[in-house]
């Protein structure tokens, strides 16, 4: 990712007061990590790794794909302790171009109600690494939930359900 020299240097000083935080204000502290992921219908296949070996064409097995697969949305959180809420099932269109980690209400709300709370411009654009959703969670109920297709939207999220209990 190209970044100008503004970007880098603002990018700098956030780290650095993010991680000022988490030594010292933050430290003892549970820390709760929340994001959203879409689940499909459809098996989940990595064509960089699922490779075949067969003498004939018709023993690979075929992975179809739907053009417009039915989908879930669902909320994850978990804590720095290691706990995991059930997933939230968003209804259709309940989030679409919202932005609530960004919107003034909800900032206001969570500076004068929560105890230690991290403003918009104190978190870190783009950081996958820095959330344990995104770099571990995800991936691991994808491969769970996604080895082969459902046949309907209950089934994907009874499999996601279950993913979040192990």
């Amino acid at each position: 990712q190209m970044l100008s020299e503004t970007v880098r240097t603002r990018r700098v000083a956030r780290y650095n007061l993010l991680l000022c935080s988490l030594k010292n204000e933050a430290s003892g502290r549970i820390r709760s990590f929340s994001n959203e992921n879409i689940f499909t219908v459809d098996a989940k296949i990595n064509r960089r790794n699922d490779r075949w070996l067969a003498y004939y064409p018709e023993d690979v097995p075929v992975v179809a794909r739907t053009k417009f697969a039915v989908n879930v949305h669902v909320l994850g959180v978990v804590s720095s302790e290691g706990d995991v809420m059930p997933p939230h099932f968003f209804k259709k269109g309940e989030t679409k171009e919202v932005y609530i980690h960004t919107s003034h209400l909800i900032q206001n709300w969570l500076s004068n109600n929560v105890d230690m709370f991290w403003f918009k411009e104190f978190w870190p654009p783009n950081s996958p690494d820095l959330n344990p959703l995104n770099y571990y969670v995800w991936s691991v109920v994808e491969r769970v939930t996604n080895k082969s297709r459902h046949s309907n939207v209950t089934s994907l999220r009874t499999a996601i359900k279950a993913a979040f209990r192990n």
